[in-house]
């Protein structure tokens, strides 16, 4: 008998944890399939010119700037698999002339400034079939290239006397990098702060009035999954709010769930009110962990040629002349590899409540064997449009190997806490805590050190707002307004 209650208990609680988790909106969520396509190119220029002078004196400042940028962006998501692809290219120019001159002293410089740059970003996450284990790559390669240039000339005459001075640097840089990240995975994390979005606004549409009856279930699924991509609206719009509520809207008009079928202007303006006024919350559920390898690779250089020429005259004829010029180059080639192992674990209890907690390790197969681990807690309590207390804490321990000695680790701690109240139409109030510690590593001709001595910073805020009164009336239109102690 004993046997057979304990099976019984043991049958039970499995019967209600299962039942628990088949009715929690956050285990329940699952992907949407969608793609979106964005690309963009924007360009300006800029032309600004001033002088002035006094008597004897004179000045000019000429200036010219212009910018040329593109991206392009390729996004795929859904259950099986997430890809990312991101192009982004452009260029900017920036040159300026001085010249002054002063009873017969003269004086000119010039500046030219000029960057071109690319990257290309590719990201992807696949599962096989509907199991949790799928596999992560990233890859990112971009080039830069640099200019700039610096000329200037002088010209003074003391008495017979003078002297012209001319001088001048070129810089050039040209740098390229390639970083890419590989590894299986097992788990799986999901952003589920549409379900949380869902919500709210099926509890504001009730408070408003404007709800016939309360939402189905799969309305409530459909409705998780478009906010779940409501961000890329904007692939396609570039005021792409009115656009994702008219698709919010249909949805709950398939459902009967509306009056009238569509949003009046209280409650709509009502839905668009953010629920959390100083922190927005991302929600997320499941773990996740990815042992990988990342290998970074940097090629490139700089050269700087410099110049300077003085002439010296007296009575017009040539006294005296040096001139000196030179070059210079700095290889930036390095290379480096890293096997990487990171690990998370999300979170949801219920419409409240959000725990998050993730870690990550990494070491490098390079001469230093760079050792770096972190960790990141995170606890939240949200009540929509009333509480809001967060708390996180974060560490980040590094240590290096340099000749046969493995150094004491850096560190670097941050806790912080806050804690904020609203009720509308009468009480704003906010609570803060931030505090950091850190032992820096220390570097002397690019070799690590030991660390020494620490730092230490805290940071307390505070603020209170309150309405004791307010009141806004116009006769003539029927309108008299009056403070409204926790809105709706």
């Amino acid at each position: 008998m004993p046997g057979i209650r304990l099976a019984l208990l043991c049958t039970s609680a499995i019967l209600i944890a299962s039942v628990a988790t088949a009715q929690d909106p956050y285990s329940e969520f699952r992907i949407p399939e969608a793609r979106s396509f964005s690309s963009l190119v924007n360009a300006r220029a800029q032309w600004s010119s001033s002088d002035g002078g006094t008597s004897g004196f004179h000045s000019e400042i000429r200036n010219a700037f212009g910018d040329l940028s593109a991206f392009a962006r390729w996004h795929t998501e859904s259950e099986p698999h997430t890809s990312d692809l991101f192009v982004n290219a452009g260029g900017d120019w920036n040159s300026t002339s001085d010249q002054s001159a002063y009873f017969g002293n003269a004086s000119s410089s010039d500046r030219d400034v000029t960057r071109y740059s690319a990257t290309v970003r590719a990201a992807t996450t696949r599962y096989w079939g509907a199991s949790a284990w799928g596999f992560d790559a990233l890859a990112v390669a971009s080039y830069s290239y640099d200019r700039a240039g610096l000329s200037g000339s002088s010209n003074t005459a003391v008495g017979g006397t003078g002297s012209i001075n001319t001088s001048g640097d070129v810089f050039h840089r040209y740098r390229g990098s390639a970083d890419l990240v590989l590894g299986p995975g097992y788990g799986r994390v999901r952003d589920v702060t549409g379900v949380f979005d869902m919500q709210v606004l099926e509890e504001r549409l009730e408070a408003t009035g404007r709800l016939v009856h309360p939402l189905s279930a799969s309305t409530r699924q459909r409705l998780a999954e478009l906010f779940s991509v409501s961000g890329e609206f904007l692939a396609a719009h570039d005021r792409p709010d009115r656009f994702f509520w008219r698709e919010v809207e249909r949805v709950l008009r398939e459902d009967g769930a509306i009056e009238a079928g569509s949003f009046d202007a209280w409650s709509l303006m009502r839905a668009l009110e953010p629920a959390t006024l100083s922190v927005a919350i991302t929600r997320r559920a499941g773990w996740r962990v990815t042992p990988g390898y990342e290998l970074l690779l940097n090629r490139g250089h700089t050269d700087t040629d410099a110049y300077n020429t003085t002439e010296v005259y007296l009575g017009g004829i040539l006294v005296g002349s040096s001139a000196s010029q030179g070059s210079f180059r700095n290889d930036l080639d390095q290379s480096s590899g890293f096997a990487t192992l990171d690990a998370s674990v999300h979170r949801p209890f219920g419409m409240r409540w959000q725990a998050d907690i993730a870690g990550a390790f990494r070491y490098g197969d390079g001469p230093n064997r760079q050792l770096l681990a972190s960790s990141d807690l995170g606890l939240s309590y949200i009540v929509a449009d009333r509480w809001l207390a967060t708390g996180a804490f974060t560490s980040v321990t590094t240590s290096y190997y340099h000749e046969g000695t493995r150094f004491s680790p850096a560190w670097a701690v941050r806790a912080s806490g806050q804690l904020s109240y609203f009720f509308e139409d009468r009480w704003s109030a906010f609570v803060g805590v931030d505090q950091q510690q850190d032992r820096a590593q220390v570097f002397f001709n690019d070799t690590p050190e030991s660390p020494a001595g620490f730092q230490r910073q805290t940071q307390v805020q505070v603020g209170l707002t309150y309405r004791p009164a307010g009141r806004f009336e116009a006769r003539g239109l029927g309108v008299a307004e009056r403070v409204t102690p926790g809105g709706i």
